[in-house]
């Protein structure tokens, strides 16, 4: 989002924008934009982006399970204080599934919808909490802090998403501003690019079935 702000400094946006962990989908009808982290889906709302962003451990680097070197499993989640956002959030959502698909219970040492308060939580002792890795990168990045991935296909699959409205065509201005968020946000731009690629490729092959087909 800061490379959303920085590119309209100097005017205003011209259209609303939500960028939320939170699949607040009522909220998201007020907004020309949304961008959620692994909202679920909704019959008033269309998914105009996506990036596979999994969800991940956030713990010290000198935490037990960072020094084991390999994906945590749900028993870890339960094994060492865990701090959750809540289940009407992306991850809580996630969580929320993951214990009814499994059968478990994933209890919270303790519950915020504070990304500031998940981050200072896990600095002490052996806390962690889930959260998606561009949440944390700067603390990543300084070494402060480090990510494990789950293996769970539920964590593994989360996604971020850009979401607009189904009965509402956006603007001008608004639409400028999707297409500025596809085109140049990196966790977006290099899924699409990805995804064209993929697309590109799978014409070529059709190409190349139909002259065999015409030479046979």
């Amino acid at each position: 989002m800061r490379r959303v702000r920085a590119r309209y400094a100097s005017a205003p946006p011209p259209g609303s924008i939500d960028s939320r962990n939170k699949p607040s989908i009522a909220h998201c009808f007020a907004k020309d934009i949304g961008l959620a982290y692994n909202p679920p889906p909704h019959a008033r709302l269309e998914y105009r982006a996506s990036s596979p962003q999994p969800v991940v451990l956030l713990l010290r680097s000198d935490h037990p399970l960072a020094k084991k070197k390999r994906p945590a499993t749900l028993d870890d989640l339960r094994a060492y204080p865990l701090a959750l956002m809540p289940p009407t959030f992306g991850i809580g959502h996630v969580v929320k599934m993951t214990e009814l698909a499994e059968n478990i219970a994933i209890r919270a040492t303790l519950t915020t919808n504070s990304l500031g308060a998940l981050k200072r939580f896990v600095t002490v002792e052996n806390f962690m909490t889930l959260i998606g890795e561009f949440a944390a990168y700067r603390e990543i990045a300084s070494g402060e802090l480090t990510t494990v991935p789950i293996a769970h296909p539920l964590f593994a699959g989360a996604q971020a998403r850009v979401l607009v409205k189904t009965d509402r065509p956006l603007a001008p201005g608004p639409l400028e501003l999707l297409r500025w968020i596809q085109e140049r946000m990196p966790m977006f731009a290099a899924a699409g690019a990805k995804g064209s690629g993929a697309a590109r490729g799978g014409g070529a092959a059709v190409r190349k079935r139909q002259r065999q087909r015409k030479s046979g």
